[in-house]
């Protein structure tokens, strides 16, 4: 069988990720396809393709990226099968991600690069099948559990950095999220998942002057925004 990945390993040690296949063809684009291929995971088969293709070597090229297992808490595991999509001046990742306590969500990430500066940007949306029970035991109210965490939940983020003039920095940070439980339901590292407020902040500093601006918000537990500008 022919085999390929990207994972560099040193004497018999197994790739972290690899495809074989029964046939493998490569073109000068910088892409691999490939007939009846089995995905393994450090030698173990995880997923059967019939045919497929994906991209090999340093070029950026839409395909997948090798899929991610982690454990968010005690007792549940999550799968993710990340698909990278480059752009001119960006890239956009997708990561369709499975729960067996918590169900599916699809998490979008975003980059992009600019004369000025560069940034990110993330949207993540998804329906726990978990919250609303764990919310009946919290109110004791099957009522107000619905209402509060029934339905699709999303969570938007981003930041950016940016010098649209020589002596003009802006720099900024974000976070919204749909539910006050957001934090400890989907976050992946259990430090964040203690998380009760999220912040967001905009700051301009404008050198000439030596002026700086600063816009900041908090997203509370109880659903409510303060701002807070304050200048210098």
């Amino acid at each position: 069988d022919a085999r390929i990945t990207s994972c560099t390993c040193e004497g018999t040690r197994k790739p972290a990720w690899e495809v074989t296949a029964s046939h493998i063809r490569l073109n000068k684009n910088g892409r691999a396809f490939f007939r009846h291929g089995l995905l393994r995971i450090k030698g173990v088969p995880i997923l059967y393709v019939p045919a497929g293709t994906m991209p090999f070597g340093g070029s950026r090229m839409m395909g997948f990226l090798p899929p991610v297992v982690l454990r968010p808490g005690n007792e549940d595991w999550e799968v993710q099968l990340p698909l990278y999509i480059p752009l001119r001046h960006a890239d956009v990742t997708l990561r369709p991600i499975y729960n067996n306590e918590r169900g599916l969500k699809l998490d979008t990430n975003g980059q992009y690069a600019s004369k000025t500066g560069e940034g990110s940007l993330g949207f993540t949306v998804g329906k726990d099948e978990q919250v609303v029970d764990d919310a009946t035991t919290l109110f004791r109210s099957r009522g107000l559990a619905e209402d509060r965490y029934e339905g699709l939940r999303s969570m938007f983020s981003g930041r950016l950095g940016h010098e649209p003039k020589p002596d003009l920095h802006v720099r900024g940070r974000w976070a919204l999220a749909s539910a006050n439980r957001w934090a400890y339901d989907f976050e992946t590292k259990q430090d964040a998942r203690s998380l009760r407020d999220y912040e967001s902040t905009v700051f301009l500093h404008e050198a000439r002057t030596d002026s700086s601006w600063t816009l900041a918000s908090t997203y509370f537990q109880d659903q409510r925004i303060a701002l807070a500008p304050t200048t210098n």
